[in-house]
């Protein structure tokens, strides 16, 4: 078992301890941690779409928008992220969708995809998972 299949497990057992008996969430306390794992995920397949690598789902960009919403933080990050992959200053990101996707999702949808390793596919795939179940978690 390799490390990144550890940290998947761990995660898993994260969020399904999460909430109670009941299905009630988690306390609050535990929530912050839930939000910097799924901010993690949405940054790493972040990259992997500004190096065309990967095209973005719907769910996914939403995701990335409502973070950007949610965080100077993670808007900072995302900045950041596409200063040193396009190699140019972003505009900032505003707080309408329509003008946002514009600033957040610069490429147009890839046609032609970079051949990945399988390996690297495979781990990308994954991410995207990880991020689809901590965004359909309860918490």
């Amino acid at each position: 078992m390799n490390d990144f299949s550890k940290e998947r497990e761990a995660i898993l057992k994260t969020i399904q301890e999460g909430s109670d008996s009941q299905g009630v969430a988690a306390t609050s306390k535990e929530t912050p941690l839930h939000y910097r794992k799924l901010q993690t995920y949405l940054l790493l397949l972040y990259q992997a779409y500004l190096r065309t690598e990967i095209d973005l789902e719907p769910t996914l960009k939403m995701a990335l928008w409502r973070m950007v919403q949610f965080g100077e933080g993670f808007r900072e990050k995302i900045e950041q992220t596409q200063f040193d992959i396009l190699q140019k200053r972003p505009d900032r990101i505003t707080e309408d969708w329509e003008q946002a996707k514009e600033v957040l999702f610069p490429l147009a949808a890839p046609t032609t995809a970079k051949q990945l390793a399988t390996s690297k596919e495979n781990i990308l795939k994954e991410y995207k998972e990880m991020a689809h179940l901590l965004l359909d978690s309860p918490i």
